[in-house]
């Protein structure tokens, strides 16, 4: 009575409509990590000085840390070089 109660073959139709929301989801949640994932690296990369205040606020960093860092930081503009048009940090930023 079971196998027969969804009609034949309902086996396989469960099959092909699982394998049709993997393939409309898993694109979707593919594309949504990769936008989030370049999100974060532009802002690191564009605001250095968010990127040490979250880790302070975290508490990757002690306070001296966090002092000697934002120090480096602001020996150049922002410790960016914008003569490359973005804000990439400069070699004495980027050591810390």
């Amino acid at each position: 009575m079971w196998p027969n109660l969804f009609g034949p073959g309902w086996p396989w139709m469960a099959l092909a409509v699982l394998g049709l929301w993997v393939a409309m989801f898993v694109p979707l949640a593919v594309a949504l990590c990769v936008a989030a994932r370049r999100d974060a690296e532009r802002e690191s990369i564009a605001l250095p000085e968010l990127s040490v205040w979250h880790r302070y606020e975290e508490g990757d960093l002690t306070h001296a840390e966090f002092a000697r860092l934002m120090a480096a930081l602001r020996q150049k503009p922002y410790g960016r070089d914008f003569s490359l048009g973005r804000g990439v940090l400069t070699q004495e930023a980027s050591r810390i």
